[in-house]
């Protein structure tokens, strides 16, 4: 669940500061003729949606490698 909070977090705060970039780009380049901004959300919310599964597979790597390790050699010590 850790993982999936950061990785959507990351994306999150990505996204945000990207698209507050792209929102100042009307103001600056007006005079060449770019007047509309378009967001694409649909590729946002794949964004969003893809961060979640890396988030996932992130969490379930570990894991299964822990639960196939025998609980003895994981806690002993040489």
């Amino acid at each position: 669940m850790e993982s999936v909070l950061t990785a959507v977090f990351g994306t999150a705060v990505g996204l945000v500061m990207g698209v507050a970039l792209a929102a100042t780009l009307p103001t600056v380049f007006a005079d060449v003729g770019l007047r509309t901004l378009a967001i694409p959300w649909a590729s946002i919310g794949l964004m969003l949606a893809l961060a979640v599964v890396v988030g996932v597979v992130a969490a379930l790597w570990p894991a299964v490698r822990a639960a196939r390790l025998p609980v003895l050699d994981a806690v002993s010590t040489e």
